[in-house]
């Protein structure tokens, strides 16, 4: 027998087996427990304490669990590195842990979700050096079996890790550095998608934008949102742009300088770009403030701490963004591991250099959850190593010193410049022109536009730049509403027209669903010289109605010809037309006509001329026959 043979009889008997075989229960597929932390107290230990750690259990499995198992277990090192910090919440550091307590909880039946509090009494704690250390809660089922041996019993739930920190910092002389968090106040993406033509800040808008400053969050504002109620401290461009999209072209330059000049000069000016781009750099106003991310610069060489967020960026006073502890401060899932996270970064940045009080910039985004994000602000803020942070003035282009401290210096990583963005705006650029076309045949045209320019404004706000599926929602919302203005005027196409007459008045019927009466310029465009137009024609359409004007023509000779109607504003833009439409003319049946009805007047009078004459004569002829009687004729006395 060959080996090939003998392989395929051993695949096949191998193949029958595995059929006859009852299947091993697949321990991923029964589920697992699934453990969040959703309290923790202290959230800094300022001194010994218990620590009390709330959770919620939740069997995912379809196996009830008769005795839950908690565990507690902390970190054995604090790590010195911030770049360590994240690896616990990551799992990556779960081997370097001891055992704290261990707590037996009630039977969680299958799909069931309970809460138990876990506490660690200060006596089992061992000693922790100032900063931050990894707490975790593990829970297992305990008292089940593993389905060995048992082909019908259910494999155990995979035991649920949650994991936090542990943040000491005993009360010391240790001076206090400046945390500086940011948020803007200007319209979220969800508020611009859901009406991309209102520039009022929405009920929810307002009230997180509030939540966030009574938090102590230091709001940037946007001057061309309205309704807000809270005040903000610095100012972005009007309308918050998209600097670094809108910098690679030139009327996205324009459109920049536009919005730079509606910022209010009584505030500070924040120059905030996306991508930090050269182009970008080089349109920053001389006193505004640089806002770019630690990613997006590069510290000095042979930095082993965190620099100031005070700093200047190629030659610029600048805010430099932490983005580990602004990416914690607005996370929206497991909001009390992300706030330890949060304070243990902080403490971690503080202990790189404890002597050394600087200030740290945070930022939030545009769609943060305001009420999550304002409880990790206080936790924050409430921690006895942080104090609030301020923007310092600026002049003549640096920032001014106020407290000592003394900006660091960053330098700009390699950016690539920002694609273009040429085609969406020339399709937004060229709707609104042709509503504005429409529009300014009206008293009251800009505000018919008012609505486009605020859309326009949203298509190029920072909150749509990480979405072009959201930009072109935008945009397509503005051809939309374009397109319905710019239809308010209709030309009814003629199906025929015949001319008899070389100088005739062709009547054009134009409907206007304006709310205001519309003046407009009608024109005739003939393709064919037999037809001639003295000029355009002004008219004022009627609101609501169908006008009809009369457009003189000349016609110099007969013929079938194509016509076409176009309405236009004053300035000459055409805003409406007809498809073409047939014209006959037959100038020279006017003439023909005409000569008929000459000659045939002619022989009327000439026929009458002749009848009268014949007539006479008959009398004449009647009177000359005629003699009277003797009695009756006179005498020569008589007479």
């Amino acid at each position: 027998m060959s080996r090939a043979r003998l392989v395929s009889i051993l695949a096949l008997l191998c193949a029958l087996a595995a059929a006859w075989l009852p299947a091993v229960p697949d321990a991923s597929a029964a589920g697992g427990i699934r453990v969040e932390i959703i309290d923790q107290a202290p959230a800094v230990l300022a001194g010994p304490s218990d620590i009390t750690l709330r959770v919620r259990v939740t069997n995912e499995s379809s196996t009830p669990i008769p005795e839950p198992v908690a565990e507690v277990r902390l970190q054995t090192w604090t790590p010195v590195a911030r770049e360590r910090l994240d690896d616990w919440l990551s799992g990556r550091d779960d081997n370097s842990s001891t055992p704290l307590t261990t707590t037996t909880l009630n039977e969680l039946g299958a799909g069931a979700s309970a809460e138990a509090s876990l506490t660690v009494p200060k006596e089992d704690l061992p000693t922790i050096s100032r900063g931050p250390r990894g707490i975790l809660v593990r829970v297992a089922a305990a008292g089940l079996s593993d389905g060995a041996g048992d082909a019908g019993s259910a494999a155990p739930p995979e035991a649920g890790i949650a994991r936090s920190y542990v943040v000491n910092w005993p009360d010391t002389s240790l001076p206090a550095s400046n945390f500086l968090i940011l948020g803007t106040a200007s319209a979220s993406s969800r508020d611009i998608l859901a009406d991309p033509m209102s520039d009022a800040a929405t009920p929810e808008r307002k009230t997180a934008i509030a939540t966030l400053a009574s938090a102590g969050v230091t709001l940037v504002g946007d001057p061309a949102l309205r309704g807000l109620e809270a005040t903000p401290m610095l100012t972005l461009p009007a309308g918050d742009p998209d600097i670094s999209a809108l910098a690679s072209f030139d009327a996205g330059r324009a459109r920049l300088a536009e919005s730079l000049r509606a910022a209010p000069s009584s505030l500070p000016l924040l120059w905030w770009p996306r991508e930090v781009s050269k182009e970008a750099l080089a349109l920053r106003p001389k006193d505004a403030v640089l806002v770019v991310r630690d990613d997006q610069v590069r510290k000095p060489a042979a930095t082993y701490y965190t620099p100031s967020g005070i700093a200047t960026v190629s030659g610029a006073p600048a805010l430099v963004i932490d983005t580990k502890m602004s990416a914690h401060l607005a996370a929206r899932d497991e909001p009390i591991a992300h706030r330890q996270a949060l304070l243990a970064h902080a403490a971690a940045t503080i202990r790189e250099r404890p002597n050394d009080p600087r200030t740290f910039v945070l930022a939030l985004p545009r769609d943060v959850d305001a009420e999550a994000a304002a409880a990790a602000v206080a936790a924050l803020t409430g921690a006895p190593f942080t104090m609030p942070g301020t923007v310092p003035p600026v002049a003549d282009g640096a920032f001014v010193q106020t407290d000592g401290q003394r900006p660091a210096t960053w330098a700009v990583a390699e950016q690539s410049p920002a694609t273009p963005e040429t085609a969406i705006n020339q399709r937004a650029s060229e709707a609104i022109a042709r509503a504005s076309a429409i529009a300014s045949t009206t008293s009251n045209g800009e505000s018919l536009v008012s609505d486009l320019r605020i859309a326009e404004r949203h298509l190029w706000s920072t909150a749509l730049a990480e979405s072009r599926g959201e930009r072109m929602r935008v945009l397509d919302a503005i051809e939309q509403r374009a397109a319905s203005l710019a239809g308010a005027i209709t030309v009814e196409t003629a199906s025929s027209l015949l001319l008899i007459s070389d100088q005739p008045d062709i009547p054009i019927h134009i409907n206007s669903a304006l709310s205001a009466p519309a003046d407009v310029v009608v024109d005739l465009v003939a393709q064919d010289p037999r037809l001639q137009t003295p000029g355009v024609v002004e008219a004022t359409l009627t609101p609501g109605a169908r006008t009809t004007v009369a457009m003189p023509v000349n016609a110099v000779g007969s013929g079938d010809l194509k016509v076409r109607v176009r309405v236009m504003s004053a300035d000459g833009q055409e805003i409406a037309s007809s498809a073409p439409f047939d014209v006959r003319v037959r100038a020279d049946w006017e003439n023909v006509g005409t000569a008929i009805a000459a000659a045939a007047l002619a022989l009327l009078v000439v026929g009458g001329i002749i009848r009268t004459i014949a007539r006479n004569r008959q009398r004449g002829v009647r009177g000359r026959g005629h003699v009277p009687p003797a009695d009756t004729a006179p005498s020569l006395k008589e007479k």
